[in-house]
């Protein structure tokens, strides 16, 4: 390639420096022509390129606040927890403090009802003759019984009756659940039955070992203030050992007793339950 400047005939005239214009040869052409044309494709990829890190630009910053919107929830949402976690502690904090107050109201209640359950005890013991440390049950009358099971098959058991400690004015529920954990817990055992039947009433076939299958309470308002007592049916006869009998109070100075035990008479009052 040379340099030249134009003539004002129209010609080109070839300088050595300074020149307008540059003269080509053929082969020049096409090489430059070449180069042009790969540096055109050059210019439109990269323009392309640029174009589409422009739009992954705009759709990245879309994409970076649609994170921060969602950050900022988030954060909402991580503050309200927070909050409610606090009350919730403070509400758990306030339960357990009710619950160790109820606690120790209920070790309270049960303390005084422990009590008052041994203070009416000793005084049932004490108007009935026996003595201050008994458990206060005491065998009334026991008899022979004899009835049908379930399957037709004749039952040769007893009918007992026991006077418990408790005033037959307790209610019902209270009286005869005491009752019936007091005979489970060593009132049966000591009078020589150690098992008793889960369901309350007629068996389905004559029991063979020595068991409790029925029982019947009744408030008994005949002797004296009167006491709950207890007919329980067994596969065979009781055995009563003398601290489980009525026990006769001293005479008083009148020569009369203050009080004389009544054993009353063998009764079936109330329902049968679970028969």
């Amino acid at each position: 390639m040379k340099e030249a400047v134009k003539t004002s005939f129209g010609s080109y005239r070839i300088v050595d420096g300074d020149g307008t214009h540059i003269i080509m040869t053929n082969e020049d052409f096409h090489e430059n022509t070449k180069i042009f044309h790969f540096l055109r494709d050059d210019i439109r990829r990269l323009s392309q390129e640029s174009v589409d890190l422009h739009c992954k630009l705009q759709d990245d910053l879309k994409t970076i606040g649609s994170l921060r919107s969602q950050l900022s929830v988030s954060e909402e949402k991580i503050k309200e927890l927070s909050r409610q976690k606090d009350e919730l502690e403070q509400s758990i904090t306030t339960l357990r403090e009710e619950i160790t107050k109820l606690t120790d109201d209920l070790a309270y209640a049960e303390s005084l009802n422990v009590n008052l359950k041994r203070i009416c005890r000793e005084r049932a013991n004490q108007a009935r003759g026996l003595s201050k440390n008994d458990d206060g049950y005491i065998v009334l009358v026991s008899q022979e019984w004899r009835e049908k099971a379930q399957n037709g098959k004749l039952i040769r058991g007893y009918k007992t009756t026991i006077q418990s400690p408790l005033d037959a004015g307790m209610d019902d529920e209270t009286a005869k659940k005491q009752i019936f954990e007091d005979l489970i817990d060593g009132v049966l055992a000591d009078l020589g039955c150690p098992y008793y039947e889960q369901v309350n009433g007629r068996p389905a076939e004559p029991i063979e070992e020595m068991s409790m299958y029925r029982w019947i309470f009744t408030a008994d308002y005949r002797s004296g203030s009167g006491f709950w007592t207890v007919t329980i049916y067994t596969s065979g006869p009781l055995s009563v050992p003398p601290h489980r009998r009525p026990q006769q109070k001293p005479r008083n100075r009148g020569g009369s007793q203050n009080g004389e035990y009544n054993s009353g008479r063998n009764t079936e009052e109330g329902a049968e339950e679970g028969s």
